[in-house]
Parts: C-alpha cells; sequence; structure tokens
C-alpha cells in the first residue's frame, strides 16, 4: 500500500483519534481518583481541549473524500 494512500492517511487520523481518546480516559479517570484540590478547572480544559481536538479530528473536511478514495483503493478484506 502506496505510503500516501487514502487508506493510510485515515489510519494515521484514527491512530491519532485513539490516541486523544486513550489521554481521555487516562485525565478522566484521574480527575475521578486522584484530583488534586483546586485542579479541577485545569483538568476541565485539559479535557475540553482534547475533546474538541478529537472531534475536529474525525469531523475534517477531507473526511468523506478520504472514506469515497479508499474505497476504490486495493484493499485486503479485512481493510474494507
Amino acid at each position: 500500500m502506496a505510503e500516501h494512500s487514502a487508506y493510510s492517511r485515515l489510519e494515521a487520523i484514527f491512530r491519532k483519534s485513539g490516541i486523544l481518546g486513550d489521554a481521555l480516559a487516562m485525565l478522566g479517570g484521574d480527575m475521578s481518583a486522584m484530583m488534586p484540590e483546586g485542579g479541577a478547572e485545569a483538568r476541565a480544559e485539559q479535557l475540553a481541549l482534547l475533546k474538541t481536538l478529537a472531534h475536529e479530528t474525525l469531523t475534517a473536511p477531507d473526511m468523506s473524500d478520504l472514506l469515497e478514495a479508499a474505497k476504490a483503493e486495493d484493499l485486503d478484506p479485512w481493510q474494507r
């Protein structure tokens, strides 16, 4: 598969989304279990920013074009 194929670009986008989700889960769990006194406001800002980045990653304007282009690529059954 070409390094810059639509499918490989989608893989990178979903990898980024997964990493953001992991960070959100870790910070959210930390907030529930070990939030230092006075840290809630800063943690809320961190979570809000990461949620925004995660949303923007998956709703970027070129996502529909990448999905359509990936359909036309020579993908194995698992990738489809």
